[in-house]
């Protein structure tokens, strides 16, 4: 052991061989302002010194004690006794068009049991635990695959009537007296030549049904029909009057109206004309909505002289309907699922006020 005078005279003779080193790489760099020749020692300077002399760590130690600071020995891994080489499996070729023999206890060979029909085997395929825990698959019926799924009408049964009573009703006079309307004329001066009598809705008049078979029209054609049987059982078939019709582009110039049956002469008077169609429903570049209604003015012209009120279903939002739509046919519907009673109502209310 070392004592500590040993020890100091140790660091002084260090930091003697540091100063003579310190001078040597002064006198080799120049135009470098270095710090003046002092016996004061900085950190920066002691890293340097140890990392030239290479002293042993508990030299460093204590040389760092003595200047105030303080010195962590690091912990050197050592290396591996030995380093084992990386095992090599050697690549066993197998000769084409052969088959490897399978094991006792593999599943190939009892898969290839189930070829041979052995009820034996059988049992020792299902005795395995992953094999047994497959179930069994039941066949499927070409028969429910064949089968068309259900139809639903796009108007619901639970508002089909209420909804039809507020599209085809038509104000007739009852029996019972109008008194705000009589007071209002009492008050006005008027004579009166006969008293004003309350008007009620009714669905009497019946209906006279215009359906739209053009191709474009073709995925709602079960549905036109539907509609025509659910109107004939709602206000009795002699109550219902039907047309047929598309509209053919290449009959002339201008589209027209083809009628599958024969077309009208005349309309009844007063009674509601409902028109099932699109229109030929468009977008034109700027995406607006667009509506051939050309082939329809004639009917539209004899309906307004014979006072039949048109109403209109579309099979389309009315996001994509044309402003012009609502001017020619006031009363257009959108014909789907989700025409409910309460919005038809709402929008029959808005038109008539």
């Amino acid at each position: 052991m070392c004592s500590l005078k040993e020890e100091i005279w140790k660091c002084k003779d260090i930091l003697w061989r540091y100063t003579l080193v310190h001078e040597n790489m002064k006198n080799q760099t120049k135009n470098l302002s270095y710090r003046r020749r002092s016996t004061e020692v900085g950190l920066a300077e002691l890293v340097e010194a140890l990392k030239l002399l290479e002293p042993e760590d508990k030299v460093k130690t204590m040389i760092a004690n003595t200047l105030g600071f303080e010195w962590k020995e690091e912990k050197k891994k050592s290396p591996p006794d030995h380093i084992q080489p990386p095992v090599v499996t050697p690549k066993i070729e197998t000769p084409k068009h052969t088959k490897p023999e399978p094991s006792e206890d593999s599943h190939l060979t009892m898969l290839e049991s189930i070829e041979t029909r052995d009820p034996k085997n059988l049992e020792i395929l299902f005795d395995n635990p992953i094999m047994a825990s497959i179930e069994e698959l039941e066949p499927t019926s070409v028969a429910l695959h064949m089968t068309s799924p259900g139809y639903q009408p796009l108007l619901k049964d639970e508002w089909f009537r209420g909804l039809m009573s507020v599209m085809l009703a038509t104000p007739v006079a009852s029996r019972d007296i109008d008194w705000p309307m009589l007071e209002k004329r009492l008050a006005n001066g008027r004579l009166l030549e006969r008293l004003p009598l309350r008007q009620r809705p009714t669905l009497k008049r019946g209906v006279q049904l215009f359906l739209d078979r053009s191709n474009s029209m073709q995925p709602f054609w079960r549905d036109e029909i539907e509609l025509l049987d659910r109107l004939q059982h709602l206000l009795g078939s002699c109550n219902v009057q039907v047309w047929w019709l598309e509209v053919d582009p290449w009959l002339s110039i201008e589209p027209q109206l083809n009628w599958h049956s024969p077309p009208p002469d005349q309309l009844s008077a007063e009674t509601p004309l409902l028109i099932v169609s699109d229109f030929g429903i468009g977008e034109d570049p700027l995406g607006e909505g667009l509506m051939d209604f050309g082939p329809w003015r004639t009917l539209l012209d004899q309906a307004q002289s014979s006072c039949c009120p048109v109403i209109a279903l579309i099979p389309a939002p009315e996001s994509v309907w044309p402003d012009k739509l609502r001017q020619l046919i006031p009363y257009a519907y959108v014909w789907d699922r989700y025409t409910s009673l309460q919005s038809v109502k709402g929008s029959h209310h808005r038109i008539r006020n």
